[in-house]
């Protein structure tokens, strides 16, 4: 620690302060203290303040406690000519003793996969101290944020409340020292964050999840798997569809099974509107037969709610759909009475 402030000082608390206000105080400075210098003055300080002999001694050394007067008190001396200025009673930066200062609260954020991990800083800065401080928790936060499944959603809430913290700081005046310079010199702002690696690395992140949560969302789209069919033209892609829609188990498999295997089969342009008329057959069906429940109540016994005359219909549609779509192939016909089994 340099000649400039006292251990109490440092700490921004009254020499009178009790041992638990002065931990308090210490752990607030240190969590916005990075320098190992830094970090290394504020705990010799508060080793040598937490220990009563030690503090005793130390007061002394600085003229907070003097030896009881055994002669008569002598004559005060005179006033001083120009009385010393107050002390600024306003906000002071808790690093650097800067004004003015203005609470806010920063946090950053590392994403774990399954957890994720936080640190937070709040009290008083000002505008170069408070700059450092959120661009350095913010950059991490865009880089190492992003990474996990609880993480990747709360990681907006994180840096939007960095972001109103960073412009609260960025709105003060550049600071002064009204009470003279603190033991640490403030921290420099650093480039601001477009010029950081985070902004990249969270542009990669978003593609990435905004991919997964797409792909999610299309895999639980429609009722019964059937996300549309995929068309393109030439004689091999009518081939191709011929082979793929003949390995179909149309009588002997679910409706899901057929349904999936629509999906993966590319037809002939000119097939769009008989293989709408199957898709629109499957959906229907679909929703018929989920309807098509029974449920039981001590009270009400069994009820059911019987679709057997939509489901048939159904059936029917999706046997005239299946028909054509092998006349358009050029499949022989077959028995497709239990298509939708």
């Amino acid at each position: 620690m340099g000649d400039r402030v006292n251990h109490y000082e440092l700490f921004g608390v009254q020499p009178s302060a009790t041992t638990d206000e002065i931990r308090d105080a210490y752990l607030r400075k240190a969590s916005v203290t990075y320098s190992p210098e830094n970090r290394a003055v504020l705990n010799d300080a508060w080793q040598l303040l937490q220990d009563d002999a030690a503090r005793r001694t130390y007061d002394e050394s600085i003229g907070l406690v003097t030896e009881v007067q055994t002669s008569a008190p002598t004559e005060p001396p005179p006033p001083p000519a120009t009385p010393a200025a107050p002390a600024s009673t306003a906000p002071l930066c808790q690093h650097c003793n800067g004004a003015p200062a203005v609470h806010v609260s920063f946090a950053s954020q590392k994403g774990r996969l399954v957890f994720r991990t936080m640190q937070r800083v709040e009290g008083f800065f000002c505008r170069h101290c408070g700059q450092s401080i959120g661009r350095r928790m913010t950059d991490t936060t865009l880089t190492q944020g992003w990474w996990g499944t609880i993480s990747f959603f709360f990681n907006f809430v994180v840096l939007a409340r960095n972001l109103v913290g960073l412009r609260d700081v960025s709105r003060l005046a550049a600071p002064t020292w009204p009470n003279g310079p603190g033991t640490f010199p403030p921290y420099p702002p650093g480039r601001p964050l477009h010029r950081r690696a985070g902004i990249g690395v969270a542009l990669i992140a978003l593609v990435i999840g905004g991919g997964l949560i797409a792909a999610e969302v299309s895999r639980h789209r429609g009722t019964n798997g059937v996300a549309g069919a995929s068309y393109g033209t030439g004689s091999g892609v009518r081939t191709a569809a011929a082979t793929a829609y003949g390995r179909l188990d149309v009588a002997g498999g679910s409706e899901t099974d057929f349904a999936n295997g629509v999906n993966a089969i590319t037809f002939p342009q000119e097939m769009h509107a008989d293989v709408d008329r199957l898709i629109a057959a499957l959906r229907q069906f679909e929703r018929d037969y989920s309807a098509n429940t029974c449920t039981s109540s001590p009270t009400v016994g069994a009820t059911c709610s019987d679709n057997g005359v939509a489901i048939t219909a159904d059936q029917a549609a999706m046997v005239a759909a299946d028909a054509r779509i092998r006349t358009d192939l050029g499949l022989p016909a077959i028995d497709t009475s239990n298509l939708a089994q």
